[in-house]
This record gives C-alpha cells, structure tokens and sequence, in this order.
C-alpha cells in the first residue's frame, strides 16, 4: 500500500540529495512530490522549476491557498512553502509512495492531519559543525540566511523526537543505502 513520506531536516543536512539519489535506485516504488515555494530560484545550484520546486510569485501561491489546494504550508525564511494536494493524490494513484521534502514545520502541520498510512523520516547532520560547514561550502545562503539556518538547528533537532525513523548523514552513500532499507519495509 501506498504510503505518504515526509522527510525533514536540518537546511544543509542532505535530505534532497539522499531522497534523489534514493530515487534513482527505486523510483518503481516512490516519486518525490515537487513542492511550490515562493523563494527565487537558486541559479548557483542549477536549480530548475518543475523538477526542484514549482517557483511561483507571492500572488499565485496566494491564490493556491486560498483556493484549498495545498495539503500543508509553511513559512520558512520568508518563503512560502506548500505542497499540493494534487501532486500527492498523482503519486499515490500510481500506487507509488509520496516522498515530500518538507521543513520540520510542513512536518508537523501534516502529523496534526487524521491521515492514515504516513511515516516521518528526519535526517540529522553528524554535528553542528558539519553543518555548518556544508552551509558554508554550499554557497547558497547570504550572511544573514547562514545565521538564520544555523540558529534554528536545535530546534530542528529538538524535533527529531517526533519522527518515526531518524538516520545520521555520517557517510552520504551508507545514508542512502539506510534511506533505501527503510522505503523497501513498506513494500
């Protein structure tokens, strides 16, 4: 059966690597779900609307919400972050499960939800420093959104104890392959 999985953690921890990489050994049985964000694209990354996110303007991510068509939201750093009911209901009609990438906030709206046939998977970094160091080698984030990410690290990871399955990105390769172990127990 077809399973809703919500995949959080720390910005800079991995989470999108692992599930895309994931994704590539078994997309028989998962699909990611493309989120909306109102956040401008990273350039500097390679980043492609439809296949990274759906980068959509303030007004229309207004709009998609007004209109009830977002499972869950969430503000993270100023951006707008939702994922469509639709896009969740396409993956799992294909008896696939949906992964969603989600911040810890999109998280915990969906666990407040009455839905059956969901597991939360967060993903912790080795340590702070790691993470701050993948931060910084990344490029992404201003001065500003450095500190912004690395100040909400313990609570991100004070809210690993709501998750159902928690893996350390010690090592990218044995993460993924641990990612793999638990998506193949809910075949």
């Amino acid at each position: 059966m077809s399973k809703l999985i919500i995949v959080s953690a720390p910005s800079g921890t991995g989470k999108t690597t692992i599930v895309e990489a994931a994704l590539k050994e078994s997309n028989k049985i998962m699909e990611r779900v493309i989120t909306h964000t109102t956040r401008p694209i990273r350039n500097q990354t390679g980043e492609k609307d439809g296949i990274d996110y759906h980068f959509v303007s303030d007004l229309e991510f207004a709009k998609l919400k007004n209109n009830n068509q977002f499972l869950e939201t969430a503000t993270i750093y100023g951006n707008q972050y939702g994922t469509s009911k639709q896009s969740v209901a396409d993956v799992i009609d294909k008896g696939k499960h949906a992964i969603l990438v989600i911040d810890v906030q999109g998280a915990d709206n969906i666990r407040l939800m009455d839905l059956s046939e969901r597991v939360f998977i967060f993903i912790k970094p080795p340590s702070f420093e790691d993470l701050e160091r993948r931060l910084i080698n990344r490029g992404t984030e201003s001065s500003q959104d450095l500190s912004l990410r690395l100040n909400n690290y313990q609570f991100e990871i004070s809210q690993a104890k709501f998750f159902d399955i928690v893996l350390t990105n010690h090592d990218l390769a044995a993460t993924i392959e641990d990612f793999l172990k638990v998506i193949k127990t809910y075949q």
